[in-house]
């Protein structure tokens, strides 16, 4: 089995997304020297990012920063199948859907217009299905 040598680098990055790779000029055991921009730096490191099956480590830096991105800091705790992030983003096209109702002078509060719109949604899905079934897509044999 044979190993390759671990190349290591640091991706600089500012606010507005762009980044410079930049090579190390020294290592320790709890920092990472470097120059960029001019200036050597000396941000601490932490776990470095290592894409999966290649010899690199990366260590990301916001430009100024004191200490590099920590992969373990970024995931934190969060649970991967935390349903937030779809429930916020339900919620942002529900009021997108009700302010643009709203702004036709419809209100979502009225039964009769959420039981119409049921209605409509079920009478578009039965008639797909029946369409589907009546005319389906044949492919040449």
């Amino acid at each position: 089995m044979e190993t390759s040598e671990i190349t290591t680098f640091i991706r600089a990055f500012e606010s507005s997304g762009l980044f410079s790779i930049v090579k190390p000029t020294g290592e320790e055991a709890g920092h990472i020297n470097f120059e960029y921009g001019g200036q050597d730096w000396s941000p601490a490191k932490t776990n470095p990012f290592v894409p999966a099956g290649r010899a690199i480590r990366e260590f990301d830096w916001p430009v100024g920063a004191s200490s590099c991105l920590d992969p373990q800091q970024l995931h934190g705790s969060r649970d991967v199948d935390d349903p937030t992030p779809m429930i916020q983003e339900a919620q942002h096209w529900y009021r997108a859907l009700r302010s643009a109702l709203g702004q036709l002078g419809v209100s979502l509060k009225n039964p009769f217009l959420i039981l119409l719109l049921v209605v409509v949604v079920l009478m578009g899905l039965f008639g797909g299905y029946l369409l589907g079934n009546v005319y389906p897509i044949r492919t040449p044999p």
